[in-house]
Parts: C-alpha cells; structure tokens; sequence
C-alpha cells in the first residue's frame, strides 16, 4: 500500500502531466513538461512549457509563484521530466534556478533522455542538497512524451498507424466510397489525436482517391500548430485544385518523391515551389520505390519528432512490412460491407508464428465504434 507521502506525490505529479499536455502541438521538438510548485499541502504556482523556444514549465512554475506573492524556499517542486542543467539550447537551465530558488525537493517522473542532459540535473540539485525523488509516475510520464523519447534517441520520427475499418476489415467499398466508415465520436477523436503530432502522412492514392483536407477541425484547432501534410508518391499528374495544394495551409504541405521522379516532373516541381509547397527528394529502395527508412531519417533531421500516418493501405502495409511503425490505433465500426477495400494488404506472413502482435494493448469505446490501441513488439 501506498504511504501517504507517496499518495500526494502521485496526485501533484498527476497534475504536473494535464499540465504538460497542454502543450501537445505546440512545443516540439521539446517535449511536453508540467510543473507543481507545494509548500506546506498548497499548491503555490504552476506552469508549462507552452511554445517552442520559450521559457520551461519550471521557470512558468516559479513566476506564477512569485506572482502570487508566495514564498518558493523550501518548496517542493514536481516536474514530470528532469530539469535540464545544460546550455545547449536557446532558454536558460532550470536546475540553476531551482538552485538559487532554495526549494527544497524536485520530484520528477522521467529522466531526460537526452544526452545533454541524462541524469546531470539531478546530480546538480543533490550535489547542492535538495532532494530528488525519482520514477513517480514513471510509466505515465513515458507514454506523454514517447515521441520525444524516441526521436531524442534514434533521431527518427515516432510513427503512429491510424486505420478506421470495419468489422471485416475493408476500408472502403469496392467502388472505392470510403466517407466514413466511423462515426462522428471515432472522427472527433482522430481531429485531436492530429494536433498532437508534428506530421499527417498519407500516400498518394489516398490524395487521388478522397481529396481530403488532412487538418485538424475541432473547437481547440484554433489555438493548436497546424501538423505538416506529407503526401508520397510520383508527383506526376499531381492535380492543381486539390485542396492540399490550394487551402490556406497549402505551405503546411511537403510532397515526398524519388530524385528521379522529381527529375522526369521538373514542371510539377516548379509549380510546387511557386506555391511554397515543399519537396522532400530521398532516393529508391531495390523496388524502386521511396526508401521509408532514408525519407525518416530526412525528417528526423528537419526535427520532426512524430508521424501519424494515416493512409492508404500500400503505404500503412509498407511501413508495416519494414518494422518502422512504433503505434497503432485502429478504428473499427460495427458494420460489415464483404467485398471492399482492404485497410492493409499482403504483408507476407505465412505463418502464425509470423504475426505482428500489439502490446500495452486498450480498448475504448467512442460512440458506435470501438478502438483498440497498442504497440508493436518489435518496438518494445
């Protein structure tokens, strides 16, 4: 059973993670962080980590105290991830602050992975004799920021698979009528899940076939980051009235083809430019198609930390067939429609032995459809 120091430590670090999710969409590549600042049971300041390049959740924590006009010293501070002590960066460390503030405990849930980082905050505030509580929360912390853990380690994106099937697994009639296959509660989920990611990918088929606006409409989209729209594919017979090339976030969209595809479509990629849209040019794997791995580790390089890829079929069997999806989500409606579209295709598995299996597996329920979420082992 929990003691009663650990129970209040659970409940503030709770509220250092609703905090640090307000910051879903707006503060990548860094990750989400929340602060709690308590003196004697009351809470005396909060604050998160709200844009990119801006000042940390500990900093925010510290002046809503000081505005309060509350007394920091010997405060205790809860933080879902370790203050960072180094300069490598464009804000101030926070664990000089927290030093020179005189609080007296810092409890964190995580350990910054980073490795200007790892561990030497912490090292740096007990080295100045605050205590440090570690692992509160551990688990919780990790899943809020998995993208960020990911990406700070493999300098790749997180990608997260996004398929809305039915019973029967098809996507879509055999005439190709896909809207919707959910419902109103299971696409709501999907506009909210888009905000907390840096890029919506889908493949050229999907473009071709749906004409979708790939943005993220729901009461808080005004306040939120616009993600990237990566489309892939040849870019030859590209339409000009589609509406990723025509809406106003049309210089929010990169197009993802092959050098020598780009070359054989000099016109589209001049049109493309003079329209502020982006062009991603990676090189061909031994199929002759984009190779997924290189085009990942491009966007790893432009700080792109996260992925949902939402479509088509080829494209979710592909990343699928090479190991690079680390999430799933999968949408399913309680309605079959026998001959259609498959939501994936042949992944080459003859064998139950072959199966991919999900881990840290849930189920919800949203309206009419049920959603199953998990990870891939592969990935663990």
């Amino acid at each position: 059973m929990l003691d009663f120091w650990a129970m209040n430590h659970e409940i503030y670090m709770k509220m250092a993670l609703d905090l640090a999710f307000k910051g879903a969409g707006h503060v990548s590549p860094n990750p989400m962080v929340g602060a709690v600042l308590v003196r004697d049971g009351k809470i005396i300041g909060t604050g998160l980590h709200q844009k990119y390049g801006s000042a940390h959740a500990e900093v925010n924590a510290i002046i809503d105290a000081r505005a309060r006009g509350e007394k920091i010293e010997g405060s205790t501070l809860y933080c879902n991830l370790e203050p960072c002590s180094h300069t490598n960066k464009q804000t101030p460390p926070c664990a000089p602050l927290i030093v020179s503030e005189k609080i007296a405990r810092v409890v964190v849930a995580n350990i910054d992975p980073n490795p200007f980082v790892d561990g030497g905050g912490i090292e740096l505030l007990r080295s100045h004799g605050i205590e440090v509580i570690s692992d509160v929360l551990e688990e919780e912390g990790r899943k809020l920021n998995e993208a960020f853990f990911k990406f700070i380690k493999t300098k790749t994106p997180f990608v997260h698979l996004k398929l809305a099937q039915t019973l029967d697994g098809r996507i879509a009639t055999k005439n190709g009528e896909s809207k919707y296959i959910t419902g109103a509660e299971a696409r709501a989920y999907v506009h909210r899940l888009r905000q907390q990611y840096d890029c919506l990918m889908v493949g050229r088929k999907t473009i071709e076939a749906d004409n979708p606006d790939l943005t993220t409409r729901s009461e808080e989209f005004e306040k939120m980051s616009h993600p990237l729209r990566l489309v892939l594919g040849s870019l030859s017979g590209i339409k000009k009235d589609w509406k990723i090339v025509t809406d106003e976030y049309k210089r929010n969209t990169m197009f993802v083809s092959t050098d020598e595809d780009i070359e054989l479509n000099q016109d589209v990629a001049f049109f493309l430019e003079k329209n502020g849209i982006a062009l991603l040019s990676t090189g061909k794997d031994e199929h002759g198609k984009i190779d997924l791995k290189s085009m990942l580790k491009s966007l790893g390089s432009l700080k792109m930390t996260s992925i949902l890829l939402e479509g088509g079929p080829t494209l979710a069997t592909e990343f699928l067939k090479q190991g690079l999806v680390d999430k799933v989500s999968i949408f399913i409606a309680p309605s079959i429609l026998g001959e259609g579209k498959n939501s994936i295709e042949d992944l080459g598995i003859e064998s139950l032995s072959q199966k991919l299996n999900l881990s840290r597996t849930s189920t919800s329920v949203l309206g009419k459809d049920i959603l199953i979420e998990g990870y891939l082992c592969s990935q663990d």
